[in-house]
């Protein structure tokens, strides 16, 4: 029996800032790896999205790809906490 493949990392793709007019060529590229895009924030050049974690060191290779990043959460702690 085989095991399941690991669950889809959250990742943020970030253009080299060269590339940002060939963004809709990038993400097509990105989705051939099997990115699935959650956002795209084209005046920034960054890309949020899910990819199964083999899959990371693909989309870093693609041309104008600067940076691929684990997507963090940050948890703030409500307004009436002892602790701010």
């Amino acid at each position: 029996m085989s095991s399941p493949p690991p669950a889809d990392l959250e990742v943020v793709v970030t253009l080299d800032d060269a590339y940002l007019d060939q963004m809709p060529t990038i993400v097509m590229k990105l989705e051939a790896h099997g990115f699935k895009v959650l956002q795209s924030m084209t005046g920034i050049g960054v890309i949020a999205g899910t990819v199964q974690p083999d899959a990371c060191s693909r989309l870093q290779n693609i041309p104008g790809v600067k940076a691929v990043e684990a997507s963090g959460s940050v948890q703030l702690a409500p307004p009436d906490s002892e602790i701010q």
